[in-house]
């Protein structure tokens, strides 16, 4: 045997009595569950332990694998000084997964130190690994480690990198256990981490039932809405977990679920009992993807279909696609939009953004403040090619992405001039400030944020500039399309 099983593990550092003092009293029955898994990681005795933590590198294009010289990791940073943590690094099962990634075209990359300076990022262990090996370390005899991220990725792909994974570790031979580390929403309360959201509870209670009932895969049937809402921070490390068994038949056992402050603390673990039979949970799955993708773009309003035309036709040809403006229609390449008012939108002149999201994750987003070409159309083809190209925050679009995108066209009234910030509506109003030749920029309506002073202090922030500092700031309406 290799493969021996996987957990999922919260990481709130107030699991710790050191750290949570008399809070932790609070969340005993996650404590108890921790230390329950640690002792069944103990009886499995594995060789080595790979924990995938979301709060390491996340990167758009690659799942990070730590790669420094040592795994080191405190706990500095939420004032705890007595706890030290160090870790052996298994060489040989990062060669491997390397060598294995080369092979199937996967999207791990590892990380050294030299790379952590470049992203800026600290070399010491997050505690996203940390938390869930505090308890295991008490009870696990010394076994080697191997750490990771996970990607901005769909939920398909990161399950077919946890299956590579798998595949890695088959090929290395060692007795090896998974943790996927994530915390569940953190929108369940008003005094957590986010105000209340109803998402909150209804994707716990999924998730739940789900592991509970032993079909662990169903909250990946959860609607974008619900998982955006949700805040949570381990559904991806989670879909990592499950591709693990994507050939597999899951037995899946919930220790424990609680949320006292505001956050869930989930603790699960998941074992192979058998190989998946042609109907299995994974088919099942992306048939439901490939059936909800279908129907929303059925739903798409025009200009929505004419920027995903582009920019498939852009990402597919890597050079910028020919339209063709017909009567009732615009033809990108062979796909024929219908739009019914064509003449008249092409003697609007409006200016546009283009956003790409990719299950609820932003992907990509280029917009025009005031009109630069002839027609809204072509502000939108301009802008849906950047979109998917130029956006710096993220590598261009891939082919293998485009079934799982969703794009909204955001469509820009004129700029009206306001004194003061009596004339701003953050529900209603994006604002746009202007300082010594710099400008920012917020659209509105966005999630999160409720009130003058923080649309246009992010604004500012965005320009480069202070709020004290701006000469002259604007307002304007968004016709939002999906």
């Amino acid at each position: 045997m290799s493969f021996l099983g996987a957990f999922l593990m919260p990481h709130a550092p107030v699991l710790i009595d050191k750290i949570g003092d008399w809070q932790t009293n609070d969340v005993q029955k996650t404590v108890a569950s921790m230390k329950s898994i640690a002792n069944e990681i103990a009886k499995l005795d594995p060789d080595t332990i790979i924990v995938i933590s979301p709060h390491g590198p996340i990167f758009s294009d690659a799942i990070a694998i730590y790669n420094q010289s040592d795994y080191k990791g405190d706990f500095h940073a939420f004032g705890e000084f007595s706890l030290q943590y160090n870790f052996v690094k298994d060489a040989d099962f990062i060669a491997q997964l390397i060598q294995t990634n080369a092979q199937c075209k996967g999207d791990y990359y590892p990380i050294d130190e030299p790379l952590f300076q470049t992203h800026q990022i600290s070399e010491k262990l997050d505690h996203g690994v940390l938390v869930p090996l505090h308890f295991i370390n008490e009870v696990v005899s010394r076994p080697k480690y191997v750490f990771m991220s996970y990607g901005h990725f769909s939920y398909k792909r990161l399950m077919e990198n946890g299956y590579l994974l798998r595949a890695a570790i088959e090929a290395l031979g060692k007795n090896i256990v998974v943790i996927a580390s994530g915390d569940m929403s953190h929108a369940l309360k008003d005094n957590g981490p986010y105000d209340y959201l109803p998402e909150g509870p209804q994707f716990d209670s999924l998730m739940v039932k789900a592991i509970d009932q032993n079909k662990p895969w169903d909250v990946f049937a959860a609607s974008e809405k619900m998982i955006a809402g949700a805040k949570e921070c381990g559904l991806r490390s989670y879909a990592m977990l499950l591709g693990l068994f994507l050939k597999s038949s899951i037995a899946s056992r919930l220790y424990s679920y609680e949320g006292p402050f505001g956050v869930g603390y989930l603790c699960a673990s998941f074992y192979e009992v058998g190989v998946a039979h042609r109907d299995s949970w994974y088919a099942s799955l992306n048939e439901m993807w490939e059936k909800r993708t279908a129907e929303s773009r059925q739903k798409e309003h025009p200009y929505v279909q004419f920027a995903r035309a582009v920019i498939a036709s852009r990402v597919k040809r890597m050079v910028p696609p020919k339209v063709i403006f017909q009567t009732t229609h615009v033809v990108v390449d062979a796909v024929r939009i219908q739009i019914s008012n064509l003449q008249e939108i092409q003697s609007i002149k409006r200016a546009c953004f283009v956003s790409i999201k990719q299950e609820g994750q932003l992907r990509g987003c280029i917009g025009t403040l005031f009109p630069v070409y002839d027609n809204l159309l072509i502000e939108i083809y301009h802008n849906a090619m950047a979109a998917a190209t130029k956006d710096g925050r993220f590598y261009p679009i891939q082919v293998e992405e485009l079934n799982n995108l969703t794009v909204s066209v955001d469509v820009l009234s004129d700029m009206e001039r306001v004194a003061n910030f009596d004339g701003l509506d953050p529900k209603k109003y994006g604002v746009y400030l202007i300082s010594n030749r710099k400008n920012g920029v917020l659209l509105p309506d966005l999630e999160g944020i409720k009130t003058v002073e923080e649309q246009v202090g992010i604004a500012a922030s965005k320009g480069g500039f202070l709020v004290e500092e701006i000469e002259e700031m604007y307002r304007f309406t968004v016709d939002r399309f999906s």
